[in-house]
């Protein structure tokens, strides 16, 4: 009697993006991600593993696909199976030179074997680079960006209490626009996690990762479209299948602006999109 070969275990890596991390206490990157896509694999019958790589927020991608790299040289060696990639934002560019078997990078992590990694999917991700970059990566933007995580590290060593207070001041403008909590949004989240946990231990991980980003912003040019062009260029693509998920905004209008009054994302964001 012949019996049904066993199913194979699929690998998943999640790669993060700009100021991306890991996992601050209850405030995951990928939040809510990991679960759902489980979900969608099972539906279709496969079984998956998933794993998230720890980056630095804005090193270069040179070092960030390092990180990937060796994220998948252990997931290889821990387990069989095919590898499915997916890199959100700047993570689609660390996704792609990890896997190129040309590229030089700097991690002793070695014997991948590039058969196994069979997709990569990017999402919003610019691999033609950003005209935003080019902004911070000027003689105004890197300052701009350094004072302002140099200003947090400051009110982060103050204690608790000042950030405390900070955060309830914030989460009350968020509660303003909907009292009776019949909406639960992005904003909702983040402040409800970030209040509940400000043990001195998640403040020195917030600090850690300021100072990553205060320290090194190597990832801001390389942003640019100069940057991407010679990144497009250098990377030599293995038989891997893509997907690219590509996302865009309505153009903002002053009627937009109106009906969106008692929106507080879309308060904060339709002047950044309206300056784009």
């Amino acid at each position: 009697m012949e019996h049904p070969a066993p199913r194979q275990q699929h690998q998943l890596v999640l790669v993060p993006g700009f100021f991306g991390f890991g996992r601050f206490g209850e405030l995951s990157y990928f939040n809510g991600v990991s679960e759902a896509l489980i979900q969608g694999f099972v539906a279709r019958g496969v079984e998956v593993t998933v794993t998230e790589v720890t980056t630095l927020p804005t090193a270069s991608i040179r070092i960030r696909a390092a990180r990937v790299l060796e994220t998948l040289v252990r997931v290889a060696a821990e387990s069989e199976g095919p590898i499915h990639v997916i890199g959100h934002s700047t993570g689609g560019l660390d996704a792609r030179l990890a896997i190129a078997p040309t590229a030089s990078l700097p991690t002793e992590a070695k014997g991948l074997d590039y058969e196994r990694v069979k997709t990569l999917v990017s999402v919003c991700c610019p691999h033609f680079g950003t005209p935003l970059a080019t902004f911070f990566s000027s003689a105004l933007g890197k300052p701009l960006l350094k004072i302002v995580a140099r200003y947090w590290i400051w009110v982060l060593r103050r204690g608790r209490v000042p950030l405390l207070i900070l955060l309830r001041l914030g989460y009350l403008v968020v509660r303003l626009r909907d009292p009776f909590r019949k909406r639960r949004g992005t904003f909702d989240e983040l402040y409800e996690k970030l209040l509940n946990d400000l043990t001195d231990e998640r403040r020195a991980e917030l600090i850690q990762f300021l100072q990553a980003v205060s320290t090194d912003q190597s990832l801001l040019f390389q942003l640019t479209p100069a940057g991407c062009d010679l990144l497009n260029a250098c990377t030599a693509d293995p038989a891997v299948r893509y997907g690219s998920v590509v996302a865009r905004a309505r153009r903002p209008t002053f009627k937009s602006l109106l009906r969106s009054v008692w929106d507080l994302y879309t308060q904060i964001m339709h002047p950044i999109f309206a300056v784009l």
